[in-house]
């Protein structure tokens, strides 16, 4: 990116909603204990920031639209 380039502070902005990574080792394990299982979940969130997320997204209001994190425009 530019110095000056006109998207700067939308990247910067777009950074706080990206949050800690997993590995594909992380998801790689999880897909082999899920498929392991005699009846396994439908849907299966893969490491912390996945669960965080859902924590976060059950804890919202109905109301609201959610995002993970605030951004400041």
């Amino acid at each position: 990116m530019k110095e000056n380039d006109p998207y700067a502070p939308l990247y910067k902005a777009l950074d706080v909603l990206r949050g800690e990574s997993i590995t594909p080792q992380e998801v790689a394990a999880t897909v082999a204990d899920t498929i392991e299982q005699a009846d396994p979940p439908l849907r299966v969130p893969v490491g912390a920031p996945a669960k965080k997320a859902l924590q976060a997204r059950k804890e919202a209001p109905e109301n609201e639209t959610f995002l993970t994190a605030k951004i400041n425009w």
